[in-house]
């Protein structure tokens, strides 16, 4: 529409729409740079993912810059920007896991009893004391991989079911179906040799596709002295209010009866409630301030010569005031008792 008005709209617009024609291509180029999934983790609300390039000399990344995350499932040219999280030393110097379980394993020492000249290289996960298992319960060489790897850690809108965080959490949960998390991932290669990662899907697609490392000013952070980060915490889930316990409880099945207001006598008023002196000077100048069960009636003092009554919602008090004749000529004491 703006080349339709503008006659030179065109002179002005060649040259950004050429530069981001440009960058859409080659983002497309350096998508099918192949990255196998190796693990995902899940604390709520943040889904941690962990990758890896096959060829590390494609990815050479500082702390600090970002990537472009794709998922040719969902959505083949869906782009999402996420910062790095890992250090770079995690892709050339990560942990020995086991190949079966993804657990961190260490190197059980030569035995006093095993020859020198006896080939001896075994490992047992880091939870488990070497001493306790026998020799063929260790792991072999084969078995076990170094675990080298890129994280990005991801918000997931767990409210829209139709945001693309969301559909990424529910599809990788679908490559790891009956398991928990965190999901460890591997897989063969033309040798039949297991591998740590999983490059391709059930749809022969790449599970991920990765653009980037791209700068951001956050990279030379290790230039100053003094680094402040500002976050904000998630909130904690509030815990949900006790009910609070029915002080007459009732029979199942039985109904309560209607509320009939009481008559019975109290045992310091003679059966009325008598509010005390602030509270009478609150409402006004009076004799005495009288309280009765408000029964939905109106209902008025025969021997008062102006009556006002005030109905409390809460309690369902009718309070009626008998004031004073106005042609009386003495105030009412503060001092004088309030009789019922």
């Amino acid at each position: 529409m703006l080349l339709l008005h503008g006659p030179v709209f065109w002179a002005w617009s060649l040259l950004p729409l050429t530069l981001y024609v440009g960058e859409r291509v080659m983002q497309i180029y350096r998508g099918k740079k192949p990255f196998k999934l190796v693990k995902v983790e899940w604390i709520k609300p943040v889904l941690a993912v962990y990758f890896r390039p096959v060829y590390k000399a494609d990815f050479q990344f500082k702390e600090g810059q970002y990537l472009y995350l794709g998922c040719p499932f969902i959505n083949p040219a869906e782009w999402h920007p996420f910062t790095i999280s890992s250090a770079a030393d995690d892709l050339r110097t990560g942990e020995l896991i086991s190949l079966a379980t993804g657990e961190p394993v260490v190197e059980v020492p030569r035995p006093a009893g095993v020859p020198h000249d006896a080939k001896w290289q075994k490992y047992c996960p880091a939870s488990v004391d070497y001493r306790k298992l026998r020799p063929e319960d260790m792991l072999e060489k084969h078995e076990v991989s170094y675990n080298d790897y890129v994280s990005v850690h991801i918000k997931v809108s767990l409210s829209n079911p139709n945001s693309w965080t969301r559909k990424l959490k529910d599809y990788i949960e679908l490559l790891h179906p009956g398991g928990s998390f965190p999901y460890y991932f591997t897989q063969r290669n033309e040798r039949g040799d297991v591998e740590v990662g999983r490059l391709l899907g059930p749809d022969g697609q790449q599970v991920i596709t990765v653009d980037g490392p791209h700068s951001a000013p956050s990279e030379h952070y290790n230039e100053y002295g003094t680094v402040m980060v500002v976050g904000k915490p998630y909130p904690k889930p509030r815990p949900k209010p006790r009910p609070k316990p029915n002080p007459n409880p009732k029979a199942p099945g039985s109904a309560s009866p209607p509320a009939v207001p009481s008559s019975a006598p109290s045992s310091s008023s003679g059966g009325r409630k008598t509010l005390d002196r602030r509270s009478c000077i609150s409402i006004g100048s009076c004799d005495r301030v009288t309280l009765t069960a408000f029964n939905g009636s109106s209902t008025s003092s025969p021997t008062s010569s102006t009556t006002s009554r005030t109905t409390a919602s809460s309690t369902k008090w009718e309070t009626t005031t008998t004031r004073r004749s106005t042609s009386s000529s003495r105030a009412p004491r503060r001092s004088e008792r309030l009789s019922p």
